[in-house]
């Protein structure tokens, strides 16, 4: 009799941890700097408004694109805001039309319809992806970009934050 209230209470107590397990990971995952952002709310806890101490830049991104085709893209974000930690900066990035595709699995994910960076990813401020353009012929192809540069102190405090839209129009066809 002994024994079974021990099994009992034993297993309660590992049912207990597991979910705990389970739900810190699963809170944790929203987070900007364990996991990635899921949308452009990055300004609701780093600095509280767009910071003028960042540079995007976006490397690949067509002026006019070609239906169907996939453009290599970096995105570096330059900040003289310097990190005192593991963490530099983070994104997310949207695109009005066409798929954004991960290339580097370590670093970058689509989360909640946004590419943006992993919790790895977020020790860098450089990142590759992949935008496949629609297949049809669309009047404009607005591509949004919010980054961070991060201080690495894992508070929103003293982080650059900043945005960039980018308008990519169709290659105009010969008549």
């Amino acid at each position: 009799m002994l024994g079974q209230k021990k099994i009992k209470v034993f297993v309660w107590a590992i049912l207990i941890i597991c979910i705990y397990i389970i739900s810190f990971f699963e809170v944790g995952r929203v987070r900007a700097h364990s996991g990635g952002a899921p949308g452009f709310d990055c300004m609701d806890c780093h600095s509280g408004a767009e910071d003028k101490n960042i540079e995007i830049n976006l490397i690949g991104v067509p002026k006019n694109y070609i239906p169907g085709k996939e453009y290599l893209i970096t995105l570096e974000i330059k900040s003289d805001n310097e990190s005192i930690g593991e963490n530099q900066g983070g994104f997310a990035v949207n695109v009005s039309d066409g798929r954004l595709l991960v290339v580097d699995k370590m670093n970058t994910q689509i989360l909640e319809g946004y590419l943006t960076h992993t919790k790895e990813g977020s020790r860098y401020r450089s990142w590759k992806f992949r935008w496949k353009a629609p297949s049809r012929v669309v009047d404009e192809v607005i591509l949004s970009v919010m980054g961070v540069a991060s201080n690495g102190d894992f508070s929103p405090n003293m982080d650059a934050v900043g945005t960039e839209r980018i308008k990519i129009l169709p290659v105009k066809s010969k008549k």
